[in-house]
């Protein structure tokens, strides 16, 4: 869901990081919690939604690929994910 919201990021006119944020915040996030697989292992789940909250705060920000994820996610304002459950 995260890759396919960088479509409406295009070259032309791009979304102003607040607006990046607002959307993955009500979008991506509520329905990835609502639609959390209790039945799974929670280590493995833990490890896919860590990831899916790295690639999102890559995309708010705007970084590259080899920035710190603890650093980038306190910039982008984004609670970690074990906080959340």
């Amino acid at each position: 869901m995260v890759k396919s919201m960088k479509m409406l990021d295009n070259s032309t006119q791009r979304l102003l990081l607040y607006q990046t944020y607002l959307l993955y915040k009500t979008c991506v996030f509520s329905i990835i919690l609502y639609g959390f697989p209790l039945y799974m292992p929670l280590s493995y789940s833990l490890n896919k939604l860590n990831k899916m909250q790295q690639r999102a705060s890559l995309w708010i920000l705007r970084v590259f690929c080899i920035s710190p994820t603890i650093g980038i996610e306190a910039i982008a304002d984004l609670i970690p994910i074990y906080l959340h459950l």
